[in-house]
């Protein structure tokens, strides 16, 4: 039998966790009543909705916190770009697990992101961290 695909959802709102769904572009807080209502009726697609991910605290900005487990061997992964310039530029690269050394050295110093929203949420952050500390 095949798995209904709210499941992680719903899931996640039998243990009381936090509920996102994906509008306009960015993840927003979810009510019981949002998720509940839109996985009963399949109104959304699935991946409008998520469990919000453990966070983490960057200068004032919540950041999801980067894989710390290898990703299976060429899955797809992504790693911020960190640029302090006049123009604060940051970015993601797309990046596939082979296991070797480059992979290795970012996924030991929090560089691994399964999404690149959560990746550039990283970069952000970081880059407006460094340039508050180095003016």
């Amino acid at each position: 039998m095949p798995k209904d695909p709210y499941s992680p959802v719903l899931a996640g709102l039998a243990e009381g966790k936090r509920i996102e769904m994906f509008v306009g572009g960015v993840w927003v807080a979810a009510t019981r009543a949002d998720a509940l209502n839109a996985t009963a009726a399949a109104s959304m697609p699935t991946t409008s909705f998520r469990v919000k991910p453990d966070m983490a605290m960057v200068a004032p900005h919540e950041v999801p916190y980067c894989v710390r487990v290898a990703p299976a061997n060429l899955s797809t992964y992504y790693t911020p770009v960190l640029c302090v310039n006049l123009a604060g530029a940051a970015g993601t690269t797309a990046c596939t697990w082979l296991g070797n050394a480059d992979d290795l050295y970012r996924l030991a110093n929090g560089l691994v992101f399964l999404t690149a929203a959560d990746a550039l949420a990283a970069a952000l952050a970081t880059n407006e961290a460094l340039k508050k500390a180095s003016v």
